[in-house]
């Protein structure tokens, strides 16, 4: 029932899988007229099913994340169980498209 355009600064062609989480919740903060914390950086690849599947380089991405001033992070759960980075951002680990949406419900 709905038309859904993606628009990505500066005409950059986004290819990376690992940038599916972002879009959706992006999506859904539209779609729900909710907004999203400004804090909140959200990394990884839903499947067809609803599954959020693993990304590569989670631990760059991590510490990508905290330069950038990101304060807590949603992520895979396998990649969020095989961490080997230090970080001040709380993290979440997400199996499904449902953990998705009750993490960022929870948050203000």
């Amino acid at each position: 029932s709905a038309d859904v355009f993606i628009n990505v600064v500066g005409g950059i062609k986004v290819t990376e899988p690992a940038a599916d989480m972002a879009i959706a919740l992006a999506i859904l903060s539209a779609y729900k007229e909710v907004e999203l914390d400004q804090n909140l950086c959200a990394v990884g690849e839903l499947g067809l099913t609803g599954e959020v599947r693993s990304v590569r380089y989670m631990d760059t991405r991590l510490k990508e994340a905290e330069k950038m001033g990101f304060r807590w992070i949603l992520m895979p759960e396998n990649n969020r169980k095989n961490l080997s980075v230090d970080t001040l951002i709380e993290t979440f680990g997400v199996k499904d498209a449902m953990d998705v949406l009750s993490m960022v419900a929870q948050k203000p």
